[in-house]
């Protein structure tokens, strides 16, 4: 679990944005990236001439790329606590330090995370109106 909190002065100099966490599709500045009442988000600027961009953007139209995920440093004992009430230990997160990639994935490790795809105007599919927060992939 991340908890509240976690990317407040995170390093997320080096990162890029990759697809599924290997294929690239944007490193700073092409991409912005910040934290918002629901968590971490970003955006890249798509490249129609790209091939990643274009199979990219194909997964999440057709929604099976519909999470995104990060990438991070292993936190020290320090950032993250452990429950070890149930079956298993659920490690709480308190901080990342560093970030190495974000992107939209097929299978997400949280569900709650989301990718949608902007249109050439800016404006999204009339069909999905996600939130502001919903917004991570653009």
């Amino acid at each position: 679990m991340i908890l509240s909190g976690a990317f407040d002065g995170c390093d997320m100099e080096d990162c890029q944005v990759r697809f599924n966490h290997h294929i690239p599709l944007a490193n700073y500045p092409n991409f912005r990236f910040g934290v918002d009442s629901r968590g971490l988000w970003y955006e890249y600027t798509h490249d129609p001439s790209d091939p990643n961009h274009m199979t990219s953007i194909r997964n999440i139209q057709r929604r099976d790329a519909r999470g995104s995920s990060f990438m991070f440093l292993e936190p020290s004992s320090e950032d993250y606590i452990v429950d070890q009430e149930g079956d298993m230990p659920l490690r709480s997160i308190k901080r990342i330090k560093k970030i190495l990639d974000v992107g939209p994935v097929l299978m997400p490790a949280y569900r709650q995370t989301t990718a949608f795809a902007r249109s050439l105007d800016g404006a999204y599919d009339a069909n999905t109106n996600p939130t502001d927060a919903q917004k991570q992939a653009g």
